[in-house]
């Protein structure tokens, strides 16, 4: 918000214990209200100054959805369809892109699932700026690690990758390897691939 406005029958949505209320700002007064439009608090004197109103609604609110014209509420949830979850591959790898920049406006993560072929791999890497976590599904793979070390990486385990850690993944036995991955921040693993479908 700009300073000296003060949002005349204005609303703003706001989330709060998992629970959805309707911020009005009318005559420098704010109402928090539920989608019922039933007044939950007392009314609130709000100060000509934006950044106070800004610093007391963050400490206890946290802003998802703004609409000042209607006050309607705008979804924020995604349904990715399998229609738009591309397929990258190297030989002997797939890395389906559940959720990524490509079909998803979350600024926050990157989801693969990734199959590793019997007798194949992912060499050695890392990610210079995003952490990553794996979590093996099926199979028996062995991580690599850093310094030529490697751990087994068997269903149920779960390894995090700071950001900067070396790693990859062998699959030596005589099962498809299963995991999936969780990127923060996102990345688009394209560059990583030579193959999309």
């Amino acid at each position: 918000p700009k300073k000296g406005k003060l949002f005349k029958d204005s609303y703003f949505l706001f989330e709060y214990n998992s629970k959805i209320y309707s911020i009005k700002f009318c005559n420098n007064s704010l109402f928090i209200l539920n989608n019922k439009n039933v007044r939950l608090c007392i009314k609130l004197h709000i100060t000509p100054s934006s950044k106070q109103i800004c610093g007391q609604a963050a400490n206890c609110l946290r802003l998802c959805y703004v609409d000042a014209r209607t006050g309607a509420r705008r979804l924020k949830m995604e349904i990715i369809k399998k229609s738009k979850i591309k397929i990258l591959s190297n030989p002997g790898v797939e890395s389906f892109q559940l959720l990524n920049p490509e079909n998803s406006k979350s600024e926050r993560i990157t989801i693969t699932r990734v199959l590793v072929q019997p007798d194949n791999e992912q060499p050695r890497h890392k990610h210079d700026t995003s952490e990553q976590i794996w979590i093996a599904v099926n199979g028996k793979g062995i991580l690599l690690l850093a310094d030529n070390k490697e751990e087994i990486f068997e269903p149920g385990d779960v390894v995090r990758f700071a950001d900067g850690d070396i790693h990859g993944l062998k699959n030596n036995s005589q099962d498809v390897f299963e995991y999936i991955s969780v990127t923060s921040p996102p990345i688009n693993f394209g560059y990583a691939y030579k193959n999309k479908k």
